[in-house]
């Protein structure tokens, strides 16, 4: 069963209204002085809005090994609740790139084109157990068609965590119409589910092995199926920085294919950024089920978020994502 197109939010009105709320509200951080030192020999900066989530584990181990520096560019951190936020403080022009989900920035930029948003690399694919969605330890809810009515735990409407849950429960044939999504960050959710403020909970890295170590139960895998290895995250900026800053972006892209090119042959590496950057203790770190870390955008494979959108008539026309991936450096 499907969701009718208008009980969606208007994720690209609630990014614009982050956007002002945080110009509003700042006093100062607008990009354009201190934080691009014009001094000959400084290298340029950008700023890249983060969460403390394992896709970024080869962000942060290029900005610790020097790869960005080696490359050009000065990379600096912005925290962000959420990818919606993240894009909120790219739009207010606090970052110049915005880690997100893709589910975001696809539906912000379909329902307002305007906003020029632009994916600068891939971040993440979902590979099997990186994300799940969860249930306390001894719940009445042993399979997906149990969560038919319930709250379920989400990250964010409009985001990663409703889509994959939507399409496991989907491919099960379980309706989600009825379900009450519960919005708040993935280190809440292991203490809604044990205190009984929520039913399920969709989780990642690494907070699906948190969840586990405190009891909680996995019921189903959204990295399977249909969505298998399906895309979830990305580096986004706007057409108007990336013309910009060109050079620094090129550099970025450069930088952090090697990093990933390092995270997929070195565990311990991301293991060490996981334990620094992620909030999880050695034990936990050596548990986790790494997702599938990438940089380089495949229009192909990134597709299937808006296919997925407008099959769940979130989307009610189709989207191509092509035009907003920016060329890649050789």
């Amino acid at each position: 069963m499907r969701r009718s197109s208008h009980a969606w939010p208007n994720v690209a009105a609630r990014v614009l209204a982050l956007a002002l709320t945080v110009t509003l509200t700042a006093s100062c951080g607008l990009l354009g002085s201190k934080d691009h030192p014009a001094a000959s020999g400084q290298l340029p900066v950008l700023r890249v809005a983060t969460m403390p989530l394992v896709d970024l584990a080869p962000l942060h181990l290029g900005i610790e090994d020097k790869t960005f520096a080696a490359e050009g560019v000065d990379v600096r951190l912005e925290p962000a609740g959420s990818g919606q936020a993240g894009l909120a403080k790219l739009l207010a022009g606090e970052v110049d790139i915005a880690y997100s989900g893709d589910v975001p920035v696809v539906l912000a930029q379909s329902k307002n084109p305007a906003l020029g948003l632009r994916i600068v690399a891939t971040a993440s694919s979902a590979s099997p157990h990186s994300t799940a969605v969860m249930v306390r330890d001894k719940s009445s809810i042993k399979s997906l068609s149990d969560l038919e009515g319930k709250r379920i735990a989400i990250n964010g409407r409009g985001g990663v965590s409703d889509t994959l849950t939507m399409a496991v429960m989907d491919e099960h044939h379980v309706a989600y119409d009825s379900v009450r999504w519960m919005e708040m960050g993935f280190p809440n959710m292991a203490g809604a589910l044990s205190h009984g403020d929520v039913d399920g909970a969709f989780l990642t890295e690494p907070f699906v092995t948190s969840a586990a170590k405190q009891g909680a139960i996995a019921i189903a895998d959204p990295a399977s199926g249909a969505t298998e290895n399906f895309p979830i995250s990305c580096y986004a900026t706007t057409a108007a920085k990336a013309g910009s800053n060109a050079a620094a972006i090129t550099a970025f892209q450069r930088g952090l294919r090697r990093a990933s090119e390092k995270a997929r042959t070195d565990r311990r590496s991301i293991e060490r950024m996981v334990i620094s950057h992620a909030q999880v203790d050695q034990d936990t770190a050596a548990l986790l089920a790494m997702p599938a870390f990438g940089s380089v955008p495949s229009a192909t494979e990134m597709q299937r978020v808006p296919d997925l959108l407008y099959k769940f008539h979130v989307l009610q026309e189709k989207f191509t994502i092509a035009p907003l991936i920016l060329p890649q450096p050789s």
